[in-house]
This record gives C-alpha cells, structure tokens and sequence, in this order.
C-alpha cells in the first residue's frame, strides 16, 4: 500500500475511533450510568444470582461496554455500503440516544408522562442532533465524555451499595467477638427459624379469623400448638431493609446492602460461638459465609447472563415516558434445586437434613422467597409457565400497581398468590414432620414468620402502604413454639418485627452487647396501639418514617376472606390448597364433569396462548400449562364467564376483562394440576350464557 493510501486508512481509522468516542459518551450517559445506579442500588437482586467478584466486574464492563460497541459495529457494517450510509447510520444512532436522554431527563425534571412526553423527548432529541450537527464543540464534548461508561463501572464496584460484594471483607465481624463476651448463661434450646416472604396475615384466615384448616392445614396446626402473635407487622415492605431490622432489632436508619458487613450486629454474629449456624439465606448475607455452614444445590441458570438480562429490560424502564417500577427485587424469584420433576426451593432440602439432634445448640435458619411473585406454583410443587403479559398489573395511569376497574386481575392474582400460599403451607407441613420423626419438635424454639405483606386492593400499588392498604402491606404471621409449649395460644400485644431480635436473644440465653430498638416478648408489652412503618429508606438522607393507627390495622387484618368451613380440621401433613372455590363467580361448576352437563355448540373462536403445549404435557417434569390466556371471539363483551375444563373436567372459570395498556379483551384462569395427565390434553373453552354451557372452537396465538 502506499503512503497515499496508509495515510487515508490511518484518517479513516481516527474518524472511526471519534465516532466510537461519541457512542461511547453518549451510552455512558443514558444506558450505563442509569442501570448500573439501579442495579447498584439493588444488591440483594445481585445476592440472589449468587454472583461474586468476578461475576461483578463482568456484568459491569458488559453493561458499559457492549452497547457503544454493539452500535459502532452497526456503523461499520452500514459504511460497507458508502460513506453517505455511514454518516447517517450513525447520525441516526445519536439522536436516538439523545432522545433517551431527553427522555430520562424529562421524567426527573417535570410531571409530564405517557405519549405527550415522548413527543416532547423526541423534539428535543432531534433538536439536539441538529445542534451536534452544526457546532463542533458538541461533537468535541462528547469525545470527552467518552470514558463516561467506564465511570459508571467505578461507582457501581466501588461506591454503590454493590460494593460490599468487591471490596476486602473483615474475616471478624465486630458483633462475633462482643457476642462472645456478652453471652448469657442460660439453656440454649435448638432455634428453628422459617422465614417466608411477601406473606400478609390476612391471606392465611377464614372470616372468621381463624386460619383456614381446609387449605392451610398445617398452619393452622402450627397455630393450635405454638404463640400466635397476630398484631405483628413488619417494618418496610422491601427485603433489603426488613430482614435486617428484623435479625438486629434495629429501625433502619440508611439504605444498605443487607450483608453483615453492614449489619455486623445480628443474630448470626451475636449467636456464633454459642450456636453452630446453619444459615440458608436467599436474598441476604447477614450470615458471614465463613462461619455458616452452607452447601446449597442451588439450580444455577447463569446468574451474570439472567442480571445482564434484567439489566436490559432495566434500561427499557428507564427510557419508558412512563413510570416504571425499576426495581430488579421486585421481579425476584425462588432458585430451586436441581432436579426432574418437582424441584424444591434451594436450601430447603439442606435445611431438612441439618434438623438434627446436636450436642451442640444449633441455629437453623431458612428464608425462601414464597409465596412471593412471581407467582408460578400450584400447591403440589407443579409450577407453570409465567406469561409475558402482566395481567392486569400494569395501566398507564398507575404503572406497577394494580387499576382501579382491575377486580378481575387483582381476584386472579390473588387466586395465584393463595396457591403459592398453599404450596409454602406443604414445605411448612415438612418442615414440622420433620422435627417431630427426629424428637425435636418439642424441644425447639421454633418461629414462622415473613417480613411484609403485599396488597390486593384494585387501584393501590400492591407494596406501597397506604390507609386502604396497610393490613395487608405491615401485618404478617408470626407463630412461636417454645421449647415444651404443649398448647397454643393467641397474644395480641403489639408486635413490631424489630422485637424478633431481643425475643430470640431472650429465648436463647443470650445477652445483646448493642442497643436495640425492639423488645423481646417476654418483657411487658408497648402501652401503645400505634404501628411503625418505613414508606422509605434512603441512601441520601433520613428514612421516611410514618405512625400508623395500629387499632384499626389490625382489626382489617383479621378480616379474613376466605369461606368459613366448619368441617375442616387442622392437620399436620394434610394436603393444603384444595378447597379454595366459594371465592370466584360460579365457582360451583370447578369439578364437574362434561359429561354429566348439558353443552351446546357455540360460535366464534377463542384464541388460546401457547395452545400447542397441551398437545405435549409431561407432569413428570414439574412443569404443567396450568395457567391459561386467551382473547374471547370478537362480539363477547366484557364480563363474559368462560368455564376452563381440562379432560372432560371444569377446572377453573374466567372473566373476559379489559387489560393492559391497550385495554383489548382478555382472559385468564388457572387449572388444577390433578386434572392434568401425561401426553395429549384436552382444553376446552366454554360460554357460561343464561345457565348453559356453550363449547367454542380453539385456536392458538
């Protein structure tokens, strides 16, 4: 080549690396600063996909790397075909990330949503690339940005709550040594601690109050054998601050990560030394791994590829003209062991095996992310496929709550929730056979509990507590069986979930060398009716805390709503989830056969999503199509019944109701995993219309 000719590939190279410059800037500041923030800001999201240092650093240099690059290869690949398509390939690329930041921009600083601020981020994207297009200095202040991706790496390793998985840990938690000192003398009795999530009191009781016995048996046997504290609330509705208030006994003061480098004072260090822990944490590290003994069989999907993943859809969120939730936790989701055909949440089977007689105290603690969303189990373990609709979740004007005309979606959702409830009731029904086969049933001190609850009111966010919804947001179920306790009994003082800490201390023999905000229930009780609740816990200033009338709370949250059955019993070890009907519309066809009711030909067709997997269903691997979506034959109205049967059995009844951001009609409903069967299975959809049944035609979507 000659010098002409090197000289032109070397120009052509630098403009090249000028545009990158530009691209990399420009992504910096409206893809990788923004998500890296949320992410950052999420690291309990980052605890449950189990990623290390290295997974980190990974996850970060993608999110800051790959997208300048990604565009910049487009733009070379365009310049095969001419320097003209090279220009504008790339002139487009810009505006279309100014308009994100235009976007971005708008949110934080005005109240304008929805299209009319899209219009506007659009305008003024464009209006900015004219502007790059005519001044250079714009262009020359985009290269300088251009390490911009990089310093989103830096904050999110080194300064965001994240960093506590990079930084050098202290191998000696300041709490263990004090733990050691402060120890009292007394029994120390096996601790048993079940830690469910996103579970309300409410979801648990009858009418009447009582815990229903017909689908929740083997709480409501834990209710007749233990201390059942009904006016317990928790102290915030997200995980990452209410475990560790619960496990300190302190308020939450900051946004932090939940790992016990900053929370050294809990109950894993305060108990270590005197107890041998076997901690089987989810979204949490408050246990120092070095001094709990854990071996998860965790089912490992790739935990960077899934947070690259989230990290994407995070950064449609962000750039969306309207609201989004930008929440990775809120999207959480149970690992589970690796295994055909039922998998059991990661650690529950450990957390079996370490139920055994000790010589030494032993401290065994599981949290499982049940009955929290999403919601995919049936009380049998079965799961099913989630849909990539939200069913009535989300509406343009209250983005990630639920809409105020949304009774039908809200009842599904409920419906699903109880499910998984019933499924958490099974593991709960293990756990309590297991204690008592291995004799420790009656010498434990065992505790059941969750840390918030979550709302079913049409129109209210279902995690942002409000007046309409505070009994179902702060009271959860907490049971505690003491060691010899050979009767229930029900205590109504007021509970608030920093008393966890001092009760457990006091049951143990332990003394707490740190000053805590709760107090133990064997001390007297508040004098007070009046409830604590965090709306918000920040990093940059004082948490948004709130006085809640506690009287009245707690008397909704004993309203229980499913149907008193008089005739149902506690029962340890019996099979939870069968009895929900009486909750939906005509819920008396669910369990009648075909062939025993008269069925007319009807017209139209329905259209079915995923139709084709019931032509395939293996029960074996643990996975069944239970939940069913479809679209209504055009001319059915809204309110419309369709009875759901599966093999000549109804097995579920659906509403035809508006959802989603385009309002279009739809229905949903859930089949029992018993009517399922191996290989072929029959769906059939039918029209409940003035007391008869009318078979429509199926089609797939």
């Amino acid at each position: 080549m000659n010098d002409a000719g090197t000289q032109s590939t070397r120009r052509r190279w630098r403009q090249e690396l000028a545009l990158l410059a530009e691209l990399s800037g420009l992504c910096g500041l409206a893809v990788a600063l923004p998500a890296l923030d949320v992410l950052g800001r999420s690291p309990d999201f980052l605890f449950l996909n189990q990623l290390g240092t290295a997974d980190l650093v990974v996850l970060a240099l993608a999110i800051a790397i790959l997208p300048p690059l990604a565009l910049w290869g487009l733009g070379i690949v365009a310049g095969l075909l001419g320097t003209t398509t090279r220009r504008v390939v790339h002139v487009v690329t810009v505006a279309g990330l100014l308009i994100m930041l235009a976007l971005q921009a708008g949110k934080h600083f005005g109240a304008t949503r929805g299209l009319a601020l899209a219009g506007m981020a659009v305008v003024a994207g464009l209006v900015a690339t004219l502007i790059y297009l005519k001044w250079d200095v714009v262009r020359t202040f985009l290269r300088i940005t251009a390490p911009a991706p990089l310093l989103a790496v830096a904050l999110f390793l080194f300064v965001s709550p994240a960093s506590v998985l990079v930084l050098p840990q202290s191998d000696t938690p300041a709490a263990a040594a004090a733990a050691g000192t402060g120890a009292g003398k007394g029994q120390h009795p096996p601790i048993v601690i079940l830690a469910l999530d996103e579970l309300p009191l409410t979801s648990l009781l009858d009418t009447s109050g009582r815990v229903d016995p017909a689908n929740y048996p083997n709480f409501a046997w834990l209710a007749e054998q233990s201390s059942w504290y009904r006016n317990a609330t928790g102290i915030t509705t997200w995980t990452r601050d209410a475990y560790p208030a619960m496990l300190s006994g302190k308020y939450p003061d900051r946004a932090l990560a939940p790992h016990y480098r900053n929370y050294p004072n809990n109950l894993f260090t305060l108990l270590d030394g005197t107890y041998q822990l076997n901690a089987h944490e989810v979204s949490t590290v408050l246990c120092p791994p070095h001094r709990c003994r854990k071996a998860d069989a965790v089912q490992q999907d790739g935990g960077t590829w899934r947070a690259l993943v989230r990290s994407g859809r995070l950064v449609e969120e962000i750039v969306s003209p309207w609201d989004q939730a930008q929440e990775p936790t809120a999207e959480f989701e149970q690992p589970v062991v690796k295994a055909s055909g039922i998998q059991p949440p990661a650690g529950f089977p450990e957390f079996l095996d370490d139920l055994q007689a000790s010589p030494t105290p032993q401290l065994d603690y599981l949290h499982v992310l049940l009955p929290h969303r999403p919601w995919k189990y049936l009380p049998s373990g079965l799961r099913y496929p989630e849909t990539q609709r939200r069913l009535g979740f989300t509406t343009p004007k209250l983005e990630g709550g639920w809409p105020a005309n949304g009774e039908v979606w809200t009842r599904l959702a409920l419906q699903r929730h109880r499910l998984q409830l019933a499924y958490a009731d099974r593991l709960l029904g293990q756990t309590l056979q297991t204690l008592k086969q291995r004799g420790l049933f009656d010498k434990s001190l065992l505790v059941v509990t969750a840390d918030h609850g979550i709302s079913f009111t049409p129109g209210t966010h279902p995690r942002i507590m409000t007046k309409r919804t505070a009994s179902q947001v702060m009271w959860v179920p907490l049971f505690i069986k003491t060691p010899g306790q050979d009767s229930g009994r029900v205590d109504d003082r007021n509970y608030e979930h920093v008393d966890l800490l001092p009760t457990l201390a006091d049951y143990a023999g332990v003394k707490v060398p740190w000053e805590v905000d709760g107090r133990s229930v064997l001390a007297p009780p508040r004098t007070t009716t009046d409830k604590i609740w965090y709306t918000n816990v920040r990093e940059d200033g004082p948490p948004q805390r709130v006085t809640v009338d506690g009287k009245a709370g707690f008397a909704a949250a004993l309203r229980g709503s499913l149907p008193v059955r008089t005739w149902a019993h506690p029962k340890l070890g019996g099979e939870p989830g069968r009895y929900f009907g009486g909750v939906g519309k005509r819920d008396d066809l669910i369990g009648q056969k075909l062939s025993g009711l008269s069925v007319l030909p009807g017209s139209g067709s329905v259209a079915v999503k995923n139709l084709e997997e019931f032509s395939k269903v293996d029960p074996a691997s643990g996975e069944v199509p239970a939940l069913v979506v479809g679209e209504p034959p055009a001319g059915m109205g809204a309110g419309s019944l369709l009875a759901l049967a599966l093999n000549g059995r109804i097995g579920s009844v659906a509403e035809v109701a508006p959802e989603g951001k385009d309002q279009s009609l739809r229905f949903a409903g859930i089949l029992p995993g018993e009517l399922f069967k191996s290989g072929a299975n029959e769906l059939q959809v039918l029209l409940i219309e003035r007391g008869q049944l009318r078979r429509l035609p199926l089609v797939d979507y």
